[in-house]
Formats: C-alpha cells, structure tokens, sequence
C-alpha cells in the first residue's frame, strides 16, 4: 500500500513491512527527496541538498547505528544543506509596505546568499509605489542567491472606469459607490481605509478573472 504523503509524484512498490519480513536491519528508501520515517527499520533519507520548494524536510542524511545484528536501528538525521528554499507572499497596497517586504528577507535563514527564494507579490498600488518596489526588489536579489518574482497580481490602483467593471448592480456596487465617496472625501477621516477597500475588491475582482 502506499505510504508516501499524498503530494508524492508516484507510488513506491516496496511494501511498508518489507524490512521486518525479510529480517533485515535496516532498509534505506530512495526516491523521495525528503527525510521520512516509516517505521523504526525504514527511512528516507531524502536529499543531501533541498531541490524544490517543497515542505518534506529535505536537505538531511541519516546517520544509522544497529548494535547488533537484529537490534533496532539508532537513527537520526544532521542537517547537510547548504541551500536554503523560501516561498514568500507579500501584499503591497501602498509604499509604507515596501518594510515588511524588507522585514521578510531579514528573517531567512542566514547567511542569505545562500538563499533561494520564490517572492509573489499582490495587491493594488500606484506609480509611485511600483517605482520604489523596483527599486527593493533589485536590492533583494543582489543578497540572494536566487530571487524568483511572481508579480501577476501586483496591481495598478484602480481607476474609475476599473471600478465600473465591477458588478455593475446588488450590493458589490453599493459597497464600492459608498467607499468610493468616502475615498474622494479629504475631510473623511476613514478616506485612506476606503481606498485601501477599494483595492482589495479591485485585487479580489482580477483574482476572479474579472
């Protein structure tokens, strides 16, 4: 039966109880890259070096002691990577939030330019934003070894005519007529917090295939 967690690419025909019906000490697993126990005489000892960005604890060897012939293995994993893969998801609504996108990289394990990341950015901004997130995203990649930027749903601020393509009747256009007042209205304490609303419908519409 397979035993390999559900993301696995293909079945292992080996049996689970394989180790204990043929009597060996030890039976060392391949072909899945990450470290993983299936019983106390079974592993995978994964990959040396992390080669996707996949949460299945790669990057380790084994170190396997029997005692005796019969014995149960003594089994434990040393961290042998060098490489270090990080998924990040950053939202960008205004130019203040170029700091968590810094914050993000300081928190990688170090040293970072040993570091492979994969950055997706969203939200909805406007010119001046988008020039001053170029300008960080160049930075970035020189401390990295590898900086990969998915920013598809990385936004230009909604226009007038952008909002009128959303539901143009029921309560969606209410909603956005009501924040859209009270983004124009510079009295309005609550303006900024509408027009971050706005983009978050905006982001959420084009999300939708809108």
């Amino acid at each position: 039966r397979p035993f390999l967690p559900e993301a696995a690419e293909a079945p292992n025909p080996i049996a689970h109880d394989r180790a204990q019906r043929a009597k060996l000490d030890y039976l060392a697993l391949g072909d899945w890259h990450g470290t993983l126990r299936i019983n106390e005489r079974t592993w995978y000892a994964g990959t040396p070096e992390p080669d996707r960005f996949k949460a299945n604890d790669q990057g380790n060897v084994l170190i396997v002691n029997i005692d005796a012939p019969g014995s149960p293995p003594q089994v434990s994993a040393v961290r042998s990577a060098r490489y270090r893969w990080h998924e990040l998801s950053i939202a960008i609504h205004a130019e203040s939030d170029i700091a968590g996108l810094r914050e993000a990289f300081l928190r990688l394990d170090p040293p970072a330019e040993h570091a492979v990341v994969k950055l997706t950015l969203q939200g909805a901004i406007d010119f001046a934003t988008r020039l001053a997130v170029n300008r960080t995203l160049d930075e970035l990649k020189a401390r990295v070894l590898h900086l990969g930027i998915d920013d598809d749903l990385l936004l230009a601020a909604p226009s007038d005519d952008d909002l009128d393509a959303i539901d143009t009747h029921g309560f969606v256009r209410a909603a956005i007529e009501q924040l859209r007042a009270r983004a124009k209205d510079a009295a309005n304490p609550d303006a900024e917090v509408a027009r971050m609303a706005l983009q978050l419908l905006y982001l959420e519409h084009r999300k939708q295939g809108g």
